[in-house]
């Protein structure tokens, strides 16, 4: 039971009670006990012999990106100071709450599309973005490999199902582009298969903004430095490495083949009603911003285009 005449202590106790409720079960359990705060903190900082062993660099070679690309456009030395970032992301997410009652009102969907390299950022942006929207008006979407069932369709017809009903909003944590990305650079697709997608997506995509929805694509281009920074990172992070797999080891090899692939994918699905917004993302605070404030323009454009037809 928790009083809840103020809203300070209500949020408080409800997340206490949900910490004490989680920890309390782990313990009970027969795996390893739930480390604390400052277990953790000291995992962190132990001196390196105590820490996992480094994972060698696979990438050997340096990674070409085509001039003139869209990707090449990407100047990954922008950043954002400490301050200006958190007034600007109060701002935006206080914005983002109220355009999403706003497209529930003109029953107006948003999707929102996240692609971006391992350790891009994805993750932290979506948390940024949903953390003061209406739970009950939005869905958080990862894609992952698909089912046996899933793959006894057409491989759109997984996230056909998932896209969102009227006045609601669904982030796809990756998406519909695997075809053209992982499923092209590791031949789960035949070349046929993947080269034929460019045209179904962009149809796809056609389909979804013509019945009135809000689209926004991200891709979020990081160095291989800071990848592997950020890899680095998560090797000697307990609360991180879970995050670290030996697939993201292996998709590092094949950066270039990726960096290929991405580059097709963006200039040939980028279209009027589908246009890719490439996210610098070396600085994780400019990236979460510029991707509230892309998605806060597009639903403030819709839902104004969508004012002046009614008045027509």
């Amino acid at each position: 039971m928790i009083a809840a005449e103020d809203d300070r202590y209500r949020r408080v106790a409800v997340m206490q009670a949900t910490v004490d409720a989680v920890r309390n079960a782990l313990d009970r359990g027969d795996g390893p006990k739930l480390l604390t705060s400052e277990e953790i903190m000291a995992l962190s900082e132990a001196p390196p012999e105590k820490q996992k062993k480094e994972h060698p660099d696979p990438l050997k070679k340096e990674v070409v990106i085509p001039q003139g690309s869209i990707l090449a456009k990407a100047d990954l030395s922008l950043e954002l100071s400490r301050k200006a970032y958190e007034t600007r992301l109060e701002d935006l997410q206080d914005q983002l709450r109220e355009l999403q009652f706003r497209c529930y009102a003109q029953r107006r969907a948003v999707v929102l599309v996240m692609e971006g390299w391992d350790a891009g950022g994805k993750g932290g942006a979506i948390k940024r973005l949903t953390v003061k929207l209406d739970p009950r008006g939005y869905e958080v979407i990862p894609i992952s490999a698909p089912t046996d069932e899933e793959k006894a369709h057409h491989y759109l017809w997984r996230f056909w199902r998932r896209v969102p009903k009227d006045g609601h909003l669904a982030v796809f944590d990756r998406s519909w582009y695997g075809r053209l990305l992982v499923e092209r650079v590791e031949k789960f697709a035949t070349p046929e298969q993947w080269r034929r997608a460019f045209h179904e997506i962009n149809d796809f995509e056609r389909a979804i903004t013509d019945h009135g929805s809000v689209l926004c694509k991200f891709w979020l281009q990081i160095s291989p430095e800071e990848q592997l920074r950020r890899f680095r990172a998560r090797e000697v992070t307990p609360r991180k490495m879970f995050k670290l797999t030996d697939e993201d080891w292996r998709n590092r090899a094949k950066w270039q083949d990726y960096t290929n692939a991405v580059v097709d994918m963006l200039e040939q699905t980028s279209t009027p009603w589908g246009p890719w917004t490439v996210v610098e993302a070396n600085d994780k605070l400019w990236a979460r911003v510029k991707v509230l404030e892309t998605v806060a323009k597009a639903i403030e454009a819709s839902l104004a285009e969508g004012k002046k037809s009614k008045q027509l």
